[in-house]
């Protein structure tokens, strides 16, 4: 799918556009796996009822069949395991939780953003471009932001 995928610059452009569209219109939109619409809607003054672009493992997961708890669905990180652990024990004590609910375990420019508690970058992004879901989302090198000279 690489080769189909938007250029840094038509994501940024998309997501600008769907943030125009969310201030005029009724109908709630939520970029799905492009968490940094929340740092671009906050820069364009753009209202939205959500407070988090990537929930992965900080208001999010996801149970598959087999009962493995996953960070989310497009992440095949494990967390734990409902057949061998309560589901809220898993969701308040694995490691992968804790982790993931500390600006100080992100690395790169994820790490250092002042919108890192409303972004988070996108950890699926970030796992299958490095192997280390924690490291800086790749669209953060080009992140909207940096881009328009907001964040040097």
């Amino acid at each position: 799918m690489t080769e189909n995928a938007l250029s840094d610059e038509e994501y940024f452009e998309a997501l600008k556009k769907i943030m125009t569209l969310q201030g005029t219109s009724q109908v709630e939109l939520k970029p799905t796996c492009a968490p940094q619409f929340m740092s671009l809607a906050k820069s364009m003054g753009v209202k939205t009822r959500f407070t988090r672009g990537c929930l992965a493992g900080t208001s999010y997961c996801c149970i598959l069949p087999s009962g493995q708890v996953h960070v989310c669905p497009y992440l095949p990180i494990e967390a734990g395991h409902v057949r061998d652990k309560a589901f809220d024990e898993i969701w308040s004590e694995s490691e992968v939780f804790i982790k993931l609910r500390g600006q100080v375990n992100y690395e790169g420019l994820c790490g250092t953003c002042e919108d890192h508690n409303i972004c988070g970058g996108c950890r699926a992004r970030a796992y299958y471009k490095t192997g280390d879901f924690m490291t800086a989302d790749p669209m953060s090198a080009h992140c909207y932001k940096r881009q328009e000279g907001l964040d040097e």
